[in-house]
């Protein structure tokens, strides 16, 4: 199995991790017998409440904002470089902030080849009171304080 962080063609979109993860979520539910329903939000709700989908499962409900990994250049391949940028749309970090049932989708893999696993290969994180906008896999050196999710 190639190494979870090499990249052979293009990172996939972010949609794709999305696409990825969200049917993992169906699957996985679905084999626990918990009956869950799984619904993308509108881009215009996405202003108000940011959840890129909204999984309604053990009578709650939780929004998932994703975001697509990302590698630092230099250094040996490692989750040391690996991290997710916070930035995009402008506000929307504050507003995840801001909603409790709101939690980031954090794949942790670049390759292609673990599209099946993705579920195996994701964080599911909270923002602190940080407003930093940067998060790290695991990069005690990063000038952020969300250094290590």
């Amino acid at each position: 199995m190639p190494h979870p962080l090499a990249v052979s063609l293009p990172i996939p979109l972010e949609r794709e991790y999305e696409a990825w993860l969200v049917r993992a979520i169906e699957d996985d539910l679905q084999a626990r017998d918990q009956p869950a329903l799984v619904l993308a939000v509108s881009p215009t709700d996405e202003e108000t409440w940011p959840a890129d989908s909204q999984v309604r499962a053990f009578e709650k409900l939780i929004g998932l904002q994703f975001k697509r990994p990302k590698l630092a250049d230099g250094g040996p391949l490692g989750f040391a470089r690996l991290f997710w940028s916070l930035h995009t749309p402008p506000g929307q970090y504050e507003l995840v902030r801001a909603h409790d049932e709101i939690y980031y989708c954090l794949p942790t893999f670049l390759t292609r080849s673990l599209s099946r696993a993705a579920l195996h290969h994701a964080l599911f994180w909270r923002p602190t009171a940080s407003s930093d906008k940067q998060v790290w896999y695991d990069n005690g050196n990063a000038s952020t304080a969300h250094k290590k999710v």
